[in-house]
């Protein structure tokens, strides 16, 4: 999940934040969720407001990357993944690819919403050894699109 785990202005306008955010990669040691962080000073809270922008865009399309890939390379090497009603699930969630870098945080966070049962469609079998990972990174994209839409943008979930 992506946070912002501190966002502090201080009188003369300098602002300083950290961030943090993680891949959903379990440490294969402490069997926890490694986290990455990135603290910076900014000289105004704008400048501030549109570093963060960028990194949670950046970090939601790198999971939406992640996720769909994962799920192209499953099809990829097995023909028993993939049953009929995947197969245009795969082509709709396929296609944000095509254009992830041109959205917005905006646009991909609807996008992501929109097209939630067909990522959810292409999850692979509880049987896989990477379905627990791959429900987990996608409930973390759901939660975060989820919450950039109503709290961030204010608008209603898309139906």
């Amino acid at each position: 999940m992506f946070s912002v785990l501190q966002f502090r202005t201080y009188g003369t306008g300098f602002t300083d934040i950290k961030l943090s955010w993680n891949w959903g990669a379990i440490h294969p040691v402490t069997g926890k969720v490694d986290r990455e962080y990135d603290t910076k000073s900014f000289r105004s809270t704008a400048d501030a407001q549109r570093y963060v922008e960028s990194k949670k865009l950046w970090w939601l399309r790198e999971m939406v990357r992640k996720y769909i890939e994962h799920k192209q390379i499953l099809m990829s090497v097995s023909d028993r993944y993939f049953i009929s009603r995947k197969i245009g699930a795969m082509r709709a969630c396929s296609n944000i690819l095509m254009h992830l870098e041109e959205l917005t945080l905006k646009h991909l966070c609807r996008m992501v919403l929109l097209l939630k049962k067909e990522m959810e469609k292409i999850l692979p079998s509880p049987r896989n050894n990477s379905y627990h990972s791959s429900l987990w990174n996608l409930n973390e994209i759901i939660r975060f699109s989820e919450e950039e839409m109503t709290h961030t943008f204010n608008e209603p979930l898309p139906s």
